[in-house]
């Protein structure tokens, strides 16, 4: 027995597919401006960043950072050559940052 592909059928698959292609569209869209975000963050405090990695929800230490959020795990190298760790949150529609600096990691 073959499936008929009536309008409301077809209606419903387009709608499906649509919808899966915008939301992991905006998935990786906000992934791209959260790593922008966190470039610039770095240009700001004058690091350069040497290695990122996003912070899982169990792995980071920020609990939920709302909409708009990523948390990063960050090696970078600040101004004297030092190599420093933090998690970085940031928010990507506010251009805000928080950072957590491993002890004893503050740049000078």
């Amino acid at each position: 027995m073959a499936l008929a592909l009536t309008p409301h059928i077809v209606s419903v698959l387009v709608g499906t597919v649509t919808g899966c292609i915008l939301y992991w569209g905006m998935f990786w869209f906000r992934r791209a401006l959260a790593r922008a975000a966190l470039v610039r963050w770095s240009i700001r405090e004058g690091v350069q960043l040497t290695q990122m990695e996003r912070g899982g929800f169990f792995t980071s230490p920020f609990i939920w950072g709302g909409f708009g959020a990523h948390s990063f795990r960050v090696t970078v190298l600040d101004r004297e050559a030092r190599v420093l760790k933090a998690w970085v949150l940031v928010r990507w529609l506010t251009d805000k940052a928080e950072v957590r600096w491993d002890e004893g990691d503050e740049p000078s």
